[in-house]
């Protein structure tokens, strides 16, 4: 599920997560999240390909070699094309298609406690299990206009949310 959210509309659609944040110590590593990650993306380019748009080809390898010179640091650490894992304390969307970044966290309230200006960016919180996102509605029942779900609900928002309830996945599954 979190796969094909993220590569349904090319991590370009409101709706298609840019970042994962994994909990330390939770049932699987951030590691092994992100590599699990980058092996069920690589299915989904021959269902869903990537359109090619050469006007983003410079800007796509101006940050591709940043990310792999962070990864020759230890930085960071890349899963085929698709997947960063980096344990920077800040996260700054890339704006590429279909490039998503796995970051590890302490819990659910540092990313809440620590989300900065970029948090005013986010629209939608995917948790992966329902106690998860019983703890995050904890967390953010202050911030107004983020909508919190389970992953693999993300494009299936209820009708009071601002796209009116229209379900994307629905619409595009309709469309193939």
């Amino acid at each position: 599920n979190a796969a094909l959210d993220a590569a349904l509309y090319d991590t370009q659609g409101c709706l298609s997560p840019q970042c994962f944040f994994v909990e330390q110590g939770g049932p699987i590593s951030e590691k092994d999240f992100a590599r699990a990650l980058s092996d069920a993306m690589q299915p989904l380019d021959s269902r869903l390909p990537l359109v090619a748009v050469t006007s983003e080809a410079i800007e796509e390898e101006s940050f591709w070699q940043k990310w792999r010179f962070r990864a020759s640091q230890g930085r960071a650490q890349i899963f085929r094309r698709h997947v960063i894992l980096h344990s920077e304390p800040h996260f700054e969307p890339c704006g590429l298609r279909r490039a998503v970044f796995v970051t590890p966290l302490k819990n659910a309230g540092h990313l809440a406690m620590h989300g900065g200006e970029w948090m005013s960016r986010i629209s939608t919180i995917a948790a992966s299990d329902a106690p998860l996102l019983a703890r995050l509605k904890q967390k953010f029942e202050t911030r107004a206009g983020i909508r919190l779900c389970e992953i693999g609900q993300m494009h299936e928002p209820p009708p009071w949310w601002r796209n009116g309830g229209i379900n994307l996945l629905g619409e595009i599954s309709r469309r193939s």
